[in-house]
């Protein structure tokens, strides 16, 4: 059964489905779908399209006996009769997780109904990005940011339907220049797979874009630089990790990657350093100046030691 109205929150749907081998009834209404099963153990389950990721179709077994008592005519065919549901949820320590659920039924039609509906909704939530540009530090931290993006991030935004354009970076350096001369023209945001030096780069690289765009002249230390209109994102690959830490709660990487898919934004203030009539950095996290200073420095001879690193410099 199906009831719509002009706008797919408005949306509402009611039918039965095959879940986990239990028939269910699954209701949609107002941006929330619950769904609970038929008969005792009484189960209810409810879950606000807000922590949706996606819907995409499916293809599993339907009992016969349900076929039977249902649709006692019914012929299987090619067309879909079923539907995962992808989404996320939070747990302890600030850590949020994928979860699917596939529903089946007999009538593909209905199983169409479902899918476009979702969708519907899911592309009204105008905050998600729908292209993303991703840099990837593969010197970053323990150097697992190629792996992290082949295993944990990329699965992801196909699941999602989020177009990525990746970027491996080569030197220090390399995403400020690609910033500061490509068209970024159809990006909703900016990612980065790496440490805290790579995301540093990044926010120095789009804040000097923009400023180029707006003809401001970044070396002027009166000058209020601009906000960047496309967000960023973390995904942690580093030593430390400090930023993704501090945005999220954790430094685990599905969480920051759920995230990003979300849309999710907050503000992060910026300060930045001029000497001798010339911007010389913009930072996030900590300015040192002494022996932390020297030990940071240091440090950047021995990136191979990954986090050790900072200990080793520390003590030479």
């Amino acid at each position: 059964m199906k009831m719509e109205d002009e706008h797919p929150a408005s949306s509402v749907l009611l039918n039965t489905f095959v879940i986990k081998k239990k028939r269910c009834r699954v209701y949609f209404h107002h941006g929330t779908l619950i769904w609970e099963t038929e008969r005792p153990p009484y189960t209810r389950w409810t879950l606000p399209l807000t922590d949706a990721l996606a819907v995409n179709y499916g293809d599993t077994y339907i009992p016969d006996s349900w076929i039977r008592e249902k649709n006692p005519t019914v012929v299987l065919s090619t067309s879909p009769t079923s539907f995962i549901l992808h989404y996320a949820a939070r747990g302890p320590n600030n850590r949020w997780s994928h979860h699917n659920v596939v529903m089946s039924h007999t009538d593909s039609r209905q199983v169409a109904s479902w899918v476009k509906t979702i969708r519907n909704y899911l592309l009204n939530i105008s905050c998600r990005p729908r292209k993303i540009l991703v840099f990837i530090n593969p010197y970053g931290g323990k150097k697992r940011g190629k792996k992290i993006w082949q295993k944990e991030v990329q699965p992801l935004m196909r699941i999602t339907g989020i177009e990525t354009r990746t970027i491996i970076t080569e030197r220090a350096g390399h995403i400020t220049d690609i910033l500061l001369n490509s068209n970024l023209d159809g990006f909703q945001g900016i990612i980065c797979i790496g440490g805290d030096g790579t995301f540093a780069e990044v926010f120095n690289g789009l804040v000097l874009r923009t400023a180029k765009d707006l003809q401001i002249d970044s070396n002027d230390s009166n000058v209020l630089l601009p906000q960047p209109i496309i967000p960023v994102g973390v995904i942690p690959s580093g030593s430390t990790d400090t930023l993704a830490y501090s945005l999220h709660g954790t430094t685990d990487v599905q969480t920051s990657v759920i995230h990003i898919i979300f849309g999710d934004t907050t503000g992060l203030d910026l300060s930045s350093v001029h000497g001798n009539h010339k911007l010389h950095r913009l930072y996030a996290s900590v300015l040192s100046y002494g022996y932390l200073g020297d030990v940071i420095k240091e440090s950047e001879k021995f990136r191979w030691m990954g986090p050790q690193r900072y200990d080793y410099s520390g003590k030479i």
